[in-house]
């Protein structure tokens, strides 16, 4: 996955996600970020709605991957793990991006 143009990282996390929802950090992104690059090490069910929360068995899938998401979507996507034997055994780096 790659960000052309002129957008430029300018925020990072690493959050550690288990198996109750997790959201990205609003203190970290703010008012500036225009998109945002999640490395999963691990595997995650997501939504990107910002009402509905993912299960083990609701929510997009995504297993050892990368991960692009939009401004309107940052804001709105939710995650857990699903991974079965511990409870916070997957890791999500994610690089803000700012025009």
């Amino acid at each position: 996955v790659s960000i052309e143009g002129p957008e430029q990282p300018f925020a990072h996390e690493k959050l550690e996600v288990g198996q109750t929802v997790v959201i990205l950090t609003a203190a970290t992104y703010g008012t500036m970020a225009t998109s945002a690059l999640l490395t999963i090490d691990g595997a995650i069910r997501y939504t990107l709605d910002g009402t509905t929360n993912p299960t083990m068995a609701v929510g997009h899938l995504i297993i050892d991957g990368d991960l692009l998401l939009g401004k309107h979507q940052i804001r709105k996507f939710k995650m857990i793990s699903i991974q079965p034997i511990c409870s916070d055994c997957t890791t999500v780096d994610v690089t803000y991006f700012t025009k």
